[in-house]
Parts: structure tokens; C-alpha cells; sequence
């Protein structure tokens, strides 16, 4: 088993664009109303596994076969925020979301770097549909 930890920055500039385009999609800015909302992620998912199995069996010549999987870290994403008015805060509060990114496996044929580049992007997308879920929880609360 592999640890591969990706710079947290990554996330969170995914979390950023993607925050962006939703709030200004789903009106979470009609709702706030010239007030000033200030955000704060407190965990993201940035670490997943690399799991290597290997499995061997001799039945006169030796067959062996490995099972590699991409096992997202089970942490999900805690978003804080305030929301302000001539610098007084109106309200505050705490989003979680759970982490949506799924298992990967290996293909048969497939190569480990073509694997590892479309389990980023499905990590990528993962992150995308986890802020979606923060923004549309964050307008449903204002």
C-alpha cells in the first residue's frame, strides 16, 4: 500500500473556481444581498492509497496476477462560515459533506499512470459535485 497525499492547495483551488460558478448559478449572491460571506475549509480530501495486491499460484509453470486499486482517504468535506454586514456578523455556521469519491481499479491492460490520470480526474470531479453540495446547502441555510 502506497500513501500518496496530493498538495492540499490543489483542492482547494478546485473548491474556489467550482464555488465561484455555482454561487453564481444557484443565487446564493441574490440571497446574500450586499452582505459579505467569508469561508473557511477546515478539511478536504487530498490523500488516497494506492493498494497493490499480488497473487501467485504454480500449477506447473507459475501464474501471478496483481489487483491494483485507487482507495480514496475517508475524510470529509468541513466548510465554516461567516456572513457579515458593516462588519457585524449575522450568522455563522458549519457545512459538512460527505466525501463522494469512489474506489478505482486498475483495467487489465491498463497502464498505472493512465490509471493514476483518470483517478485524479474523477477525484477532480468529486471535489466539483462536493462543492456544489456546499453551495446549495449554504443558500438553503441563508
Amino acid at each position: 500500500m502506497n500513501t500518496c497525499t496530493l498538495n492540499p492547495a490543489i483542492p482547494v483551488n478546485t473548491f474556489k473556481t467550482a464555488f465561484q460558478t455555482y454561487a453564481n448559478t444557484n443565487g446564493l449572491k441574490q440571497k446574500l444581498d450586499g452582505q459579505k460571506i467569508e469561508l473557511s475549509i477546515d478539511k478536504i480530501p487530498n490523500v488516497f492509497v494506492l493498494n497493490d495486491r499480488s497473487h501467485s499460484i504454480w500449477l506447473v509453470y507459475l501464474y501471478s496476477w496483481d489487483q491494483i486499486t485507487f482507495r480514496p482517504q475517508e475524510t470529509d468535506m468541513v466548510v465554516s462560515y461567516k456572513i457579515s454586514k458593516n462588519n457585524e456578523v449575522t450568522k455563522e455556521g458549519t457545512i459538512t459533506i460527505a466525501n463522494s469519491d469512489k474506489i478505482a481499479k486498475l483495467k487489465f491492460f491498463q497502464s498505472i499512470k493512465v490509471a493514476t490520470a483518470q483517478y485524479l480526474d474523477q477525484y477532480n470531479e468529486s471535489i466539483k459535485a462536493m462543492t456544489k453540495k456546499v453551495a446549495d446547502q449554504l443558500a438553503a441555510e441563508i
